[in-house]
Order: structure tokens, then C-alpha cells, then sequence
């Protein structure tokens, strides 16, 4: 009888433990909320205060947003031409923030961004696993939790903490809404409430909820629903009360736009312009001390870009006419030939979370003005690293080089008091830890960002065939942030750093599918 008593607890200690069982919601979320929350406040700690040049713009942004007089400072002249793609989002959260003394306003904004992001990360993946249960979600789980990069952008002033919480929050409502037996108002309030939020940080991921949204509104029949003229009520709202704000503070209504940094990236993209858009560039005019031969062969940074808006303002034009000559200049230069259209390809890919893609065909072949394949991979491999807090750089030079007198921005109004404002609330947490090691335990940041596209791009192959729905929701994202980084081609691994966690989560969901002893409980089809 005791050998037999034994035995049975054994075995049933395997049923719990062993990796194909399914564990219970509440343990399940008790274990993955444990795992969350501690992570993350270990990151807290050891990757003190991170930073990197945009936020003083937003900090500027949000002196302006204190007074119509403000706002018309900002957006005159150099403030149209360059931030009019600026959302609100994280020059609002700023304001929030100066409730506090400047010595807690970074320690309450990580400690928000934190506890955002494990609810996000914890509400995701308890999700998937009432639907996909295994206890293998741990693993995608902790992969993510102690990666540098993902870590390290929820200590910073930017929209990519923020941007990736909310965005794994509203897809989880909308597993819910498609797999739920019942469907619930609060699942799609939820995903109608991250769009608004979502739209004030980065106004494409909007963009993306909303067709995901859509596509699971779609799924429970409810296409010719009220949700669907609500949903479009919604999307709407969100991306115009912004520049609804800023008309009724300015007298100024416009879209986001590239304005001068569409002109910039342009040149950047080509170096070696035709005939036929050098023809175009020879029918403007522009500074004497600037010649469009010179700007064509040599490009433009932010600075010069600024002296040429003066000088078109200066001959009458307007903000919005100087924004919109930029932006044709600026698309002449991006849509001039199909070589032209790879590289947007390449950077789209990039943008994605690829830096091997810059490893494909001549090496030696130029693909960014200066830079050849091989330079652009290695540059984006460094800045990788960077990001990640793991670069061995000294963080330091860097805070006194962005916030300081020789920040590579142009002067713009309230630069000097943004600056300022950044610097003595960030310089006593930045951290002093000399080595990466705690930073990266397990040396996941010295892993390419294609290591976890790759991983996401399994689960696509895996999911098109089992759960086509879950499939066409990651195509919709990958599609949208493809189609941002072709139309505004930068090639930046870091606008990947909200799709480096969804590309875990697919994954994840991918594996729970695969390995499910028993016949899957929800029966999926496609849209």
C-alpha cells in the first residue's frame, strides 16, 4: 500500500510537471506573474535611468502644450518643418509627471512604464494559455523578460515602452473577443480604448489595432454591428484630436507629416539621384551658400535643413508649403528607380527587427549615403547593443552630448529648458555598473534581433496552417510596420522593439498548438 501511495504521487507530480500537461489558469498566472514582477523590478535596478536624444523634443513639446502661446512658439518655423509628426503621447505623460519634485519624476515614470508592461506582458500570455495552455509559455515568457533591449526602453522617455504594452494588451482583447464563447463589451472596449491611447505615441499601430479589431468583429459575425461604426468613430477621433487640438491653440490644422525630415531621408537614400531628379532639384531655389549640386552630392542634416526652410520662408512661402516642397523633394528622391525601391525594401526588413539583411548580396555595394552593406550592418548591430545598455559605452558622455550645448539637434524652442529639465532628473539614476553582466545574464543581447523575427516568422508558418486567424492578426502587424518603415525608410532595428515581444508571443501561441495532447477545444477559420 505505501509503494503504491508513493507511486501515484509520483505520477502524479509528472502529469503536473511534465512539459505536454496543462496547467490551471490560477497557477499558471500566479507562476508567470511571479517570473513577470520580479524581472522586471530587477531591471529597474540595474538598468538605472536610460535615454536617447528624442526625448528632449518631447519634453519641448510639452512646455508648449502648457499655453496656446507655446504651442504657436512650437510649431512656428523650424517646429513645423521638423516635429509635425510628433504625437502627444509621451509629452502628456511628462506633464503628468511634473506633479513631482525633478529628483522622482524618472523613478515614477519607470516604475509606471514597468508595472504597465508586466500587466501587459501578464494579461498576454495568460491569455494565450486559457486558450493554448502549456507550461512551455514560461519559456518565450522568460526569453522576453531578460531581454536587454526590451528591458531597457521601459527606464526611457520614449513611445516604445508604452507602445509595446498597450499593443500586446489591445491583441489579447481581440484573442479574447474572437475565441471567447461569449463575447464580452469589455474586451472590445478595451481594444477601441488602445487605439486612442496607442495613436498618441504612434499613430501607424493605431492602424494596426484597428484592422486586428476589425478582423475579430469580422470572425463573431458582427462586421454590420454598431461596433463597426464605433470602431470607425473611434479611429478617426484618435488620429485627428491631436491636430484638432493644436488648430483650436494655433489656428493650425494638419496631419502628421515627414516636412523636412522626408527631404533629409531622401538624400540619404540616394545618393545618386538621375538625371531626372536632378532636373527637379535645378527648378528650386535655394540657399546661395547651398546649391542643390551641393545638397545632391554631399546631403543635409537637421541643421542645414533648417537654414534652407528659413530661406524658402524668407521668399514667401508658408510652413505648409515649405512642408509640402520638402516632402516632394523628398519623395522625388525615394521613388527614383527600382534600386531605389530595394533599399526601401532592405530598411523595411531592418525595421523589422533584421540586421543580417544588410549581409545579402556585395558587401561592399553602398546602401545608405556613406554607408556600405557591411557598415550598415555593423552600425545597426552596435546600436542593437546600445539600446540594449550593453554596448560597454560610457552612458554618461552620451547624456552630456544629447542634453548639452553640442546636441546634434537643431536649436528649437524650449530646447535649452528641455534639456535641462532631462538631465537633472536622469543624472542621479544613471547607473554606475560597469559591466553588462547583470544587464544580460544569459548573453541574450549578444543574439542578433533576427534571432526573434525568425522566431516569429515559425510561428507564421506554423500558425497559417492551424489557426489561420492568430496568422492573419501577425501579418496585419508586420504588414502595417513594414509599410511604415517602406513609405518613411530609416532601416532602424529599434521601431522593432514592440514587434520583438509579439514575435515571442506568436511563437509561444505556436508551440501551445503543436504540442496539445488532446484535440484542439477551439475550432479556428479564417476571416
Amino acid at each position: 500500500m505505501f509503494l503504491k501511495e508513493i507511486t501515484e504521487r509520483i505520477e502524479g507530480y509528472r502529469q503536473v510537471h511534465f512539459y505536454r500537461s496543462e496547467p490551471s489558469q490560477r497557477l499558471f498566472g500566479r507562476v508567470s506573474a511571479v517570473l513577470i514582477v520580479g524581472i522586471h523590478v530587477y531591471a529597474l535596478v540595474v538598468f538605472g535611468s536610460t535615454f536617447w536624444i528624442d526625448s528632449s523634443v518631447y519634453v519641448a513639446l510639452s512646455e508648449a502644450l502648457k499655453s496656446p502661446q507655446g504651442m504657436a512658439e512650437f510649431y512656428h518655423e523650424g517646429g513645423r518643418w521638423m516635429f509635425s509628426h510628433l504625437q502627444p503621447g509621451v509629452s502628456i505623460l511628462w506633464l503628468c509627471l511634473s506633479i513631482f519634485n525633478e529628483t522622482w519624476r524618472w523613478p515614477v515614470l519607470a516604475i509606471c512604464q514597468h508595472a504597465i508592461a508586466a500587466l501587459a506582458l501578464w494579461f498576454t500570455f495568460f491569455t494565450i494559455n486559457r486558450y493554448w495552455p502549456t507550461w512551455l509559455h514560461l519559456v518565450p515568457l522568460t526569453i522576453l523578460v531578460l531581454l536587454p533591449t526590451y528591458q531597457t526602453f521601459h527606464n526611457a522617455l520614449l513611445t516604445e515602452s508604452l507602445t509595446s504594452s498597450i499593443f500586446l494588451i489591445a491583441f489579447s482583447a481581440c484573442l479574447r473577443i474572437a475565441y471567447k464563447p461569449s463575447i464580452r463589451k469589455r474586451d472590445i472596449c478595451t481594444a477601441l480604448l488602445a487605439i486612442v491611447i496607442i495613436t498618441q505615441f504612434r499613430s501607424y499601430w493605431g492602424v494596426t489595432i484597428a484592422l486586428m479589431l476589425c478582423c475579430a468583429l469580422q470572425r463573431r459575425k458582427l462586421i454590420l454591428s454598431v461596433w463597426m461604426p464605433l470602431l470607425l468613430l473611434v479611429a478617426v477621433g484618435a488620429a485627428t484630436a491631436f491636430p484638432m487640438y493644436r488648430f483650436i491653440q494655433t489656428g493650425q490644422f494638419f496631419l502628421p507629416q515627414g516636412g523636412m525630415n522626408s527631404f533629409i531621408t531622401g538624400l540619404q537614400v540616394n545618393p545618386s539621384p538621375s538625371t531626372k531628379v536632378r532636373e527637379a532639384f535645378d527648378g528650386i531655389e535655394f540657399p546661395p551658400s547651398l546649391p542643390a549640386s551641393a545638397i545632391l552630392s554631399n546631403g543635409l542634416n537637421l541643421r542645414l535643413a533648417l537654414d534652407i526652410g528659413h530661406f524658402w520662408r524668407n521668399l514667401g512661402l508658408s510652413d505648409g508649403a515649405i512642408n509640402d516642397r520638402a516632402e516632394r523633394l523628398g519623395k522625388a528622391l525615394t521613388n527614383d528607380g527600382p534600386e531605389i525601391q530595394i533599399r526601401r525594401a532592405i530598411y523595411g526588413i531592418a525595421s523589422l527587427g533584421s540586421t543580417m539583411v544588410y549581409s545579402l548580396g556585395d558587401s561592399h555595394r553602398e546602401i545608405f549615403r556613406g554607408m556600405t552593406m557591411a557598415a550598415m550592418m555593423d552600425h545597426q548591430n552596435y546600436y542593437y547593443r546600445w539600446f540594449g545598455w550593453i554596448s560597454g559605452e560610457n552612458y554618461q558622455r552620451y547624456l552630456d552630448s544629447f542634453f548639452g550645448p553640442t546636441s546634434d539637434l537643431p536649436p528649437f524652442p524650449f530646447d535649452s529648458i528641455a534639456a535641462a529639465q532631462i538631465k537633472r532628473a536622469w543624472q542621479p539614476y544613471l547607473s554606475s555598473i560597469p559591466s553588462s553582466f547583470l544587464r544580460d545574464p544569459v548573453s541574450l543581447g549578444s543574439l542578433p534581433p533576427d534571432v526573434w523575427l525568425a522566431s516569429g516568422f515559425v510561428a507564421f508558418l506554423i500558425l497559417i496552417v492551424r489557426l489561420p486567424f492568430v496568422a492573419i492578426l501577425f501579418f496585419l502587424a508586420v504588414a502595417v510596420a513594414f509599410g511604415a518603415a517602406f513609405s518613411f525608410p530609416v532601416g532602424d532595428t529599434r521601431y522593432a522593439n514592440a514587434l520583438i515581444p509579439f514575435y515571442l508571443v506568436a511563437f509561444s501561441i505556436a508551440v501551445g498548438v503543436i504540442i496539445r495532447r488532446q484535440e484542439q477545444q477551439v475550432i479556428d477559420t479564417a476571416a
